[in-house]
This record gives C-alpha cells, sequence and structure tokens, in this order.
C-alpha cells in the first residue's frame, strides 16, 4: 500500500490479541491466536473488497502488540497509525469455541495502550490520511475519556472536512462503561451520515423491540441513513424513495457470529463510496456478513480478497420487498 496514498476509510479503536480456545474434553482442548477488534473487523471487510483502510489506535510494545500488529496488515489494514505505546500493555480477549457458535469467555483490556487513544493522535493522523469515510463504534465509547475525546474529534474532522461520517452503535452487555457508551452513540448517530444499529442496540436505547419501531426511533435522532441489522433475519433500510425495505440474510451455514455485524458494516461502506444506493449497498453488506459467519473468527480469512463488482452485478439482479412488521 502507498503510505502516501489518501485513505477510503478510517476507524479509531481498539486491537486485542484473541485467544480463541477450541471446546474439547478436558485438557485436549487447543487456543488459536487471532486479531480482535469491532472496528478492525469492519476496515478489515473493506479491505477485502478492494478498499484502502487504516485504524488509529495505540498498542502496547509487546510481544502481544507486535503480534496483533502483523495481523492486521496481513489482513490489509495499514497500522500508520498504530502508535506503539513502550511499558504499555497490548489488551487480550478470550474467547470458547463451540461447535455451532463462540462465547466470550473475558476481555483484559484495563488501563491497555487502546484505552489512552486520544484527540491528539487522532487530529494528527487524519490530517495525513485525508479518508473520504470514518467510521466510528460504541466500543470505543465505552473504554474512557480520552477514547471519548478521540471520537469527538474524529467526528469534528469529518463534518469539518466533508468525510462520511458512519457510526456502529456496538454496544455491548460487558463493556466497562456501558450507560456511557450509550450516551456518546446517541451524540455520535445525530451527526451520522449512516447509522448502524442492532436489535439488541435498539433495545438498550430505545426500548424497542421491532425493526420497523427501532428504524423510526433511530431516524428521530437526526442520522441521515439509518440500517437495522437483525441478525440471522436480514436488514430493514429506506431505499432511495424513502420507502422501508427488507433484505433477507444470505447466512446458510453459521460457524462463529462474532464480526459479522462489523462486515456487514464494511461491506455497506465499501458499495456506499463505489456509488451504490442503499439496496446494493444492503445486498453487499449482507454478503460480507454471510462470509464472516461461515468461519471461525471475527473476520475473513487472511489474504481473501473479493469482487466488489461481481457483488454488484448480483445486487442488481436481487429483488428486494417492503418489508413486513414483524419479519421472519
Amino acid at each position: 500500500m502507498n503510505g502516501d496514498a489518501r485513505m477510503d476509510l478510517v476507524s479509531v479503536g481498539e486491537l486485542l490479541l484473541l485467544v480463541l480456545l477450541d471446546d474439547g474434553p478436558g485438557t485436549n482442548a487447543r487456543a488459536r491466536l487471532g486479531l480482535a477488534g469491532a472496528e478492525f473487523n469492519c476496515l478489515a471487510a473493506a479491505s477485502a473488497l478492494g478498499l484502502r483502510t487504516a485504524l488509529i489506535s495505540r498498542l502496547g510494545d509487546d510481544l502481544a502488540g507486535r503480534r496483533v500488529r502483523r495481523l492486521s496488515v496481513a489482513c490489509g489494514v495499514s497500522d500508520r497509525w498504530i502508535e506503539s505505546a513502550p511499558g504499555e500493555r497490548t489488551g487480550v480477549q478470550l474467547r470458547e469455541v463451540s461447535a455451532t457458535d463462540s462465547r466470550l469467555l473475558v476481555n483484559y483490556r484495563d488501563r491497555s495502550a487502546a484505552s489512552r487513544t486520544n484527540a491528539d493522535l487522532v487530529a494528527i493522523a487524519l490530517a495525513a490520511a485525508r479518508p473520504r469515510a470514518v467510521i466510528l463504534s460504541g466500543v470505543t465509547a465505552a473504554l474512557g475519556d480520552p477514547p471519548r475525546s478521540a471520537l469527538a474529534a474524529a467526528a469534528a474532522w469529518s463534518r469539518k472536512n466533508g468525510a462520511l461520517l458512519a457510526v456502529d452503535a456496538n454496544l455491548r452487555s460487558n463493556l466497562p462503561d456501558l450507560e456511557g457508551a450509550k450516551r456518546v452513540v446517541i451524540g455520535l448517530a445525530a451527526q451520522a451520515d449512516v447509522f448502524f444499529l442492532g436489535m439488541d442496540e435498539a433495545e438498550a436505547l430505545f426500548g424497542c423491540d421491532e425493526p420497523g419501531d427501532a428504524l423510526t426511533a433511530a431516524e428521530s435522532l437526526g442520522a441521515r441513513r439509518v440500517v437495522v441489522k437483525a441478525g440471522r433475519s436480514g436488514c430493514l433500510f429506506r431505499s432511495a424513495d424513502g420507502a422501508p425495505s427488507w433484505q433477507s440474510s444470505f447466512a446458510t451455514e453459521v460457524i462463529d457470529t462474532v464480526g459479522a455485524g462489523d462486515a456487514f458494516a464494511g461491506g455497506y461502506l465499501t458499495a456506499m463510496l463505489a456509488g451504490a444506493g442503499p439496496d446494493e449497498a444492503a445486498v453487499v453488506a449482507s454478503a460480507m456478513a454471510a462470509r464472516v459467519l461461515a468461519h471461525p473468527g471475527d473476520h475473513l480469512p487472511q489474504g481473501e480478497t473479493l469482487s466488489l463488482h461481481g457483488m454488484l452485478s448480483e445486487a442488481a439482479q436481487t429483488t428486494r420487498s417492503t418489508v413486513p412488521r414483524h419479519p421472519e
């Protein structure tokens, strides 16, 4: 990747060393190492579709940090603005994997290097990267005051410089400061060009348990475009004519659900930056999510590349129907 090239999509967030523990009997369980981070998962999906992507973050100058950095670059996400922090530590996530899904065990992220990502680092990075789009996440909003200042700086830069601003709620019950993250997400959503919202997050933010109600509630915040992710059922959004539309999931095999929503956002934004409309972007997003669901781990296999043109051609031939109130 040309280090001086303008980036297409940039995010601010954390990277964790992922330790996947196979659910084997007794002492026969095996461990595999990978990379975790919602923002990275989104960028990796966009990178697989051909975008120039980069993450703004901090890693400890330790064994875990060095391995995470190598994995990030191998997946096509630039590490140019990932600061190395001597004496600080890289976060670690332990997760047990069963035959049908994965279950989070624990995050070791307290006082990690990433939790000190700040507005100054973001200002320097965005001035150099000049991205066409920025995506921000509620996960980063839960990591403390310095990351929250980083998110505010990224949103302000996007408004000032005309970059597309996307926000993925990404609120999870195990986040260290969920209530604080909710407030930040609501503020960011009001500024967003695109706001991605899962049904669990809709219930946490608005008390909604139906996609249609979630769409209306999220739109009331001021986001220009809202996409409600309803998991394995599909997603709800408004077509170019303003009518609600439903895109069914393409998932046929589910090995690991973690990261599918992040890949959805990466696919959607890639299509949007290529000029696709809401319906076509939803097809690409759903196809990316389905691919991640069929793999263990949080993102596509290292080095996998996909054709956005092929996915857009498929999208043009896909028929969608207006969403029912209770989609099946």
